[in-house]
């Protein structure tokens, strides 16, 4: 055999010994990879998976407590003062009060609300709107054709204690809906009204 001819078979054999190499542990390192990037993605889905359960769990709790949330409710007619225990004065906005003289015995509450709801007012304010059963659309009707001109001031209960607002009556108002800005944070107002909603909730239950 030349010289020439041996150099090119011994370049042949070094060729497919490389060849073998390749097709040998190539293989193997895919595999042993393959392992690895299977190990890390079930490692990082257990972890998502127990982020999501966890998050969940949280909600769900979040939601069970809201549920739970109660909203007491009273609605006084302002009076004149008549120097008796049947009347007293309460200061109505915290920031600038207005005293409001008022008959302690509440003429409606919540008992005689169907539903309640927050609303947007233009200029990024906010609102209460509170819409009564059929026996509180029939007294507010009495009391706003009745007593025109004067207040009805709004008590709240709510983890809180507050006299919320003390609109007043300008007109007969026969749909049962009266509205006010209370004097609350936004964050207090939705509190306010989902406590009013399950009291609702649960006294169309019984």
């Amino acid at each position: 055999m030349s010289v020439p001819a041996a150099a090119f078979l011994d370049l042949a054999v070094l060729f497919s010994h490389i060849k073998l190499y390749f097709a040998v542990t190539m293989p193997l390192f895919l595999f042993r990879n393959m392992k690895i990037w299977r190990l890390r993605f079930n490692t990082y889905l257990f972890f998502l998976c127990a982020c999501l359960a966890f998050v969940g769990c949280e909600t769900t709790k979040e939601g069970r407590e809201k549920k739970k949330e109660m909203t007491l409710m009273r609605f006084h007619l302002e009076v004149n003062p008549d120097g008796t225990e049947r009347t007293q004065t309460v200061p109505v906005f915290r920031a600038n009060p207005t005293m409001v003289n008022i008959s302690k015995s509440p003429f409606l509450d919540e008992g005689s609300i169907a539903r309640a709801a927050l609303v947007d007012s233009p200029g990024g304010g906010f609102f209460i709107s509170v819409q009564f059963n059929h026996h509180g659309t029939l007294l507010w009707d009495n009391v706003t054709t009745a007593f025109r001109g004067q207040r009805a001031a709004i008590f709240a209960v709510y983890g809180e204690t507050r006299w919320l607002a003390a609109p007043q009556i300008t007109k007969r108002i026969t749909d049962g809906i009266v509205t006010f800005t209370p004097d609350c944070t936004r964050e207090e107002a939705e509190r306010i009204v989902r406590g009013l909603n399950n009291v609702a909730r649960k006294l169309k239950d019984k």
